[in-house]
């Protein structure tokens, strides 16, 4: 999971293009936005408004209740553990080649 903390607001926009295409769950929360690709298990967390150290700390906790609030934190770890499973694959592939 990729957390980037935005000095302003972060768009939907913005969020799917760093991720490189569109066919991603994204949720606008208050806490900025969460984008999930369910095919590369890519996830991404834009803290928005982190300004200063307090601000970061309150978007992060923000983010924390939603996790908790909304049960997503379940499908946060599995998408995680398979992202790595991938991570895996590919440097054992490369390595093959080398």
């Amino acid at each position: 999971m990729h957390l980037i903390a935005c000095h302003r607001s972060v768009t939907e926009t913005q969020a799917t293009n760093l991720l490189g295409f569109p066919d991603a769950t994204v949720v606008s929360s208050p806490f900025g936005i969460y984008v999930a690709d369910e095919i590369q298990k890519m996830q991404f967390v834009f803290l928005a408004n982190c300004r200063d150290p307090s601000q970061t700390r309150h978007a992060v906790q923000r983010f924390l209740d939603w996790l908790e609030q909304s049960g997503e934190g379940k499908y946060l770890a599995e998408r995680a553990q398979a992202r790595a499973r991938i991570v895996k694959a590919i440097a054992q592939e490369q390595r093959q080649k080398a």
